[in-house]
Formats: structure tokens, sequence, C-alpha cells
């Protein structure tokens, strides 16, 4: 859907729980989805590294910076490396203006301009930088509070892992699926979530992207709207697992769940 984005955090503010040991691991895991693009494809296995280089290039000292600061700055690495990819003048501008600066910006500056920077690239380059789902309210990022379909599915998320847990095993998963949207680091993914989290996530984003895309701008019937989501739900369960023979139950219950989706965005639209 279309945000009213006008004065929103869309990256949102540097994290105020993690450790400065372990920043650059939640920052790799935080904005995972972004990694898969073409952009940082050839990178995706040596992240850490680069960014650590890069951070030390620009300033030596940085290790000595404050969490809030160091977060800034692996944010600007991350942009300066995709308006160079997408050869976008006024954002390679920009991101050199702000890092020229950086040593005398507040934090609060700091958080403000990125997050305006973000703002201005969103029509061109939608998910320059994407949050995942389950850490949008850690960060207080808007788009949770202004998108209309995100929040049921963060809301819910313990509902649908309940379900999910009945008829599925790690085992029943497609790992080479999962692979194309996440890194493989199973220890990074460990110190700040689970395997069910993540795979969730990517339930999330792909059924929000594929709801936008397929759902007509008025859909008269509910029940019609109904089966569009367990359509999408097979969809989603047929490419990414392995053991066909539980997909049934779990897509029936799952499309149950999401009835109360349809019936809230009806609630909505009336």
């Amino acid at each position: 859907m279309e945000l009213q984005r006008s004065g929103m955090k869309l990256i949102g503010q540097a994290p105020t729980h993690i450790s400065q040991d372990l920043l650059l691991d939640y920052f790799l895991y935080t904005f995972e989805f972004s990694w898969n693009s073409p952009i940082f494809e050839e990178k995706k296995s040596k992240l850490d590294v680069e960014f650590k280089k890069k951070a030390q290039t620009l300033f030596p000292e940085y290790e000595s910076f404050s969490v809030a600061r160091q977060w800034w700055l692996y944010v600007l690495i991350a942009f300066q490396e995709i308006t160079e990819h997408q050869e976008l003048e006024y954002g390679k501008f920009t991101v050199s203006h702000i890092l020229k600066r950086f040593p005398v910006l507040s934090e609060t500056s700091l958080e403000r301009q990125i997050n305006e920077m973000q703002h201005a690239f969103y029509d061109e380059i939608p998910d320059i930088l994407l949050v995942r789902p389950l850490e949008l309210k850690v960060l207080k990022n808007s788009t949770v509070e202004h998108d209309l379909n995100l929040p049921f599915f963060i809301e819910n998320k313990d509902r649908f892992l309940k379900i999910l847990g009945k008829h599925l095993n790690q085992k029943d998963i497609n790992k080479e699926y999962i692979e194309r949207f996440v890194l493989t680091n199973k220890k990074r993914l460990r110190q700040f979530s689970t395997f069910w989290n993540g795979y969730y996530e990517i339930f999330i984003n792909y059924l929000l992207s594929m709801y936008d895309f397929k759902m007509p701008e008025e859909m008269e019937d509910k029940e019609e709207e109904v089966e569009l989501m367990q359509e999408l739900v097979i969809l989603f369960l047929v490419a990414s697992v392995t053991n066909k023979a539980k997909i049934e139950d779990l897509s029936d219950e799952w499309t149950e769940l999401l009835r109360e989706f349809v019936d809230q965005n009806r609630k909505w639209d009336s």
C-alpha cells in the first residue's frame, strides 16, 4: 500500500538494546532482506568484513564511536553502496556531504538526516534499506504505525507460529528457498532471533507484497478475498516446504486466521 510518508522514520532510531561488540552483527541481521539485492549479491558472504573495512577507511577511530554513531555510519556506508550502484547523483552527493560532516553532526541530527534521505529515495528504490518486520517496533520505525496491513501480522505472530509448530519441523523447510532471502549465518540469527521468526518474516514480506499486487481495488465478495489469501498461502508453502503432505492442513489453519485480516480490512474500508 502507499504510505503517507511525511515525517516518517523509515529507518527508525539507532538501537539502544545492543552492545557495541554485537552492533555490526545486529545491523546485518536487521537489514538482512536488503543484502540479497544485486547491489550486495557478490559481497553478502563477507559483508561484516566489507563494512568494517569501509568504516576503518572513512574513520580510523570509528571503534571508539558510540553505539548510535557507529550505527549511522554503517547505514551511510550501505547508502553509499546503493546510490553508487543505482547511479543516483543526488544520493551520492548527499551521502558524501553527510560523511564529510559526520564528526561534527550530533547523533540526533544524523538520525534526522538519514531518515529524511531514506524518505527522499523511497519512490525510486522502495526497499533501499528494508528493516525486517519484527525489528520495526524495536527501532521505532514509523512503518508499523502507518501501514494498515503489517501490524496484524506483527501482533499475531505467536498465533501464526503456534499453528506452524503443530505441522512443521525445520527439516520440512526448503533451505534453498530460504537462502534466497536471508544470509546463511545461523550464529547471527540465534543471537537475535529464531529460525521460525525468520521464516515467518519471509512469509510476511511475501504475502503482503503479493496481496498488494494481486488484490483488486474493490473485491466485494469476502469469501473471494479469503480464497485469494489461501491461494497465496499455498503458493508460499509449496515453494518453501519440502514435505508436501503437510501443506494442506497448515494452509487451512493459516487461512482461517487470515479471515480476521480480511475482516479487519473490510471494517476499515466500510
